[in-house]
């Protein structure tokens, strides 16, 4: 990976927390679980430059299904990769702090495992297989559209809100 400035890695902590995704789902063909990051927006752009500073990035493109629509871009990271580039961000996150610790404790990279997803059952990855069924239990709770859930968080002097469903930072006394 790129070395990154402080400010290069705050600026895609917050592009991750507005605009990205932390996935644990679950492969149906191998009957497994993976990890993602996965960041969408319609500026091309932006999505190079994070597949330039962060190594390991995968790039799709998805044309608009309607005429007024614009051309939206994917940017995506799998597996220990995707884990290494969260344990970066950590520090810096706010929206998505919650679902970043559950995928630090996703096990990824164990012998016989792609992308974090176990070829074949054995007691060899029984825990891991266990450890990757709760963490995506837990992701899938997290990532509930419409959650509702406030978290407290600390904004540089000021006591802050954050509203998960939209992102939206309320300084405290203004809601």
């Amino acid at each position: 990976m790129e070395k990154l400035t402080k400010e290069e890695i705050c600026y895609i902590a917050g592009i991750v927390d507005g605009e990205g995704c932390v996935r644990i789902g679950q492969s149906n063909k191998r009957r497994g679980f993976n990890l993602s990051l996965v960041i969408t927006n319609t500026c091309e752009e932006l999505i190079n430059w994070l597949a330039e500073k962060l190594e390991g990035a995968h790039i799709y493109t998805q044309k608009p299904v309607k005429s007024h629509h614009k051309t939206h871009y994917e940017v995506k990271w799998f597996g220990e990769v995707a884990k290494r580039i969260l344990e970066m961000l950590s520090p810096y996150l706010i929206i998505k702090r919650e679902i970043t610790i559950v995928a630090l404790t996703f096990p990824v990279g164990v012998k016989g495992c792609v992308s974090g997803v176990a070829k074949k059952e054995g007691n060899m990855f029984k825990k891991d297989k266990v450890q990757q069924s709760a963490c995506y239990i837990q992701a899938k709770r997290l990532n509930k559209k419409g959650n509702g859930k406030m978290n407290e968080v600390s904004c540089e002097n000021t006591e802050c809100r954050s509203l998960k469903t939209g992102n939206v930072i309320i300084p405290q006394g203004r809601e």
